[in-house]
């Protein structure tokens, strides 16, 4: 991937506190996340063409998070996150592209 190509492209990820969680507020801050990636640079945005993210299988609060916010499932990472317990969970990988907004 070119320089130039990654710069039009980054990852979105996040972590809300326990108490935090289940009332909308990721789901939402993500939204404004999207708005500002996409706004052009002489908007004051970052100018982004392409958003990743990525959420484990079992994480279906992260899987919703990325549904709400348009994003496009794209494939499976298998085994990919090795968990506390020593097994492993697959990867979902979503992403967004800014003319889908």
């Amino acid at each position: 991937m070119s320089t130039s190509s990654r710069r039009r492209a980054c990852e979105i990820g996040y972590c809300a506190h326990p108490a935090a969680r289940g009332r909308g507020l990721i789901t939402g801050a993500v939204g404004r996340v999207i708005e500002q990636a996409f706004l052009s640079v002489d908007q004051g945005g970052l100018g982004r063409r392409r958003l990743e993210l990525v959420a484990a299988r079992g994480n279906l609060a992260s899987i919703n998070v990325a549904l709400r916010n348009a994003f496009t499932q794209t494939g499976v990472r298998r085994a990919a996150d090795r968990r506390r317990d020593g097994s492993y969970e697959d990867l979902l990988t979503f992403d967004l592209l800014s003319e889908e907004r």
